[in-house]
């Protein structure tokens, strides 16, 4: 009777061990990225304007952690303060991209809703 009860619990076990190991394999999907394409192309050439900026300042900012790594003490302080120039600068881009990009939302929704005049 024993056996029985063990050999039940053993293979629970197994089945729920490999349950397990094949969901964790398995990788979650991708969260979905935002739909750019119902955007209006005026939108979606901020968008791309600013992802080439972007890409550039943090293109310049990892090349200056690299030059971090084997700076002497007195160029660290430059270094960091550059950096933090670097990604300033990229702060103030991404709210002259959210102020854009509310700005021409705004337009086309004041064209889309103008009054009739009369």
């Amino acid at each position: 009777m024993k056996t029985n009860y063990l050999k039940s619990i053993l293979s629970a076990l197994v089945i729920a061990g490999s349950a397990i190991s094949a969901s964790a394999q398995t990788p979650p999907p991708p969260p979905p990225g935002p739909d750019i394409s119902k955007l209006g192309p005026e939108l979606k050439a901020l968008i791309a304007a600013h992802r080439d900026t972007a890409k550039a300042l943090l293109e310049d900012r990892k090349l200056l952690i690299e030059k971090l790594k084997t700076a002497t003490p007195a160029e660290i302080d430059a270094l960091k303060a550059q950096i933090r120039d670097i990604m300033r600068e990229h702060q103030q881009d991404q709210r002259e991209l959210a102020k854009a990009i509310r700005d021409a939302i705004k337009a086309r929704r004041d064209l889309q809703h103008k009054p009739s005049g009369g």
